[in-house]
């Protein structure tokens, strides 16, 4: 007497994918092999190209970041800005942005 016995393995796979254990050890795996991706430099730009990347004018700029809504550093008196730094904030929704004021501001 013989039993045949049939596995949907795409349904088997799917259904394990919806669970967030195996997502995340797969994003784990993932990201050890691969690594982070790094799209833009890591380095420093004046508020006009910082501007001119975030679409916005330079004096606006300049008073977000004196709010403490956009991630800058100073060099002397100038501001800097890092561009991979610029396009994560532009990523976060902006409830998230909010949370980043410094206190008082």
């Amino acid at each position: 007497m013989s039993v045949t016995v049939t596995i949907d393995i795409l349904a088997v796979v799917k259904q394990a994918l919806r669970e967030p254990d195996v997502r995340n050890e797969i994003r784990a795996i993932v990201q050890e092999v691969v690594g982070e991706p790094s799209p833009l430099p890591e380095r420093f730009v004046d508020t006009e190209a910082a501007a001119e990347f975030l679409a916005m004018s330079p004096a606006a700029l300049r008073m977000a970041a004196f709010r403490g809504t956009i991630p800058c550093s100073r060099m002397g008196r100038r501001l800097r800005f890092r561009l991979s730094d610029l396009a994560t904030w532009v990523a976060e929704p902006a409830r998230m942005r909010r949370r980043q004021r410094a206190p008082g501001a």
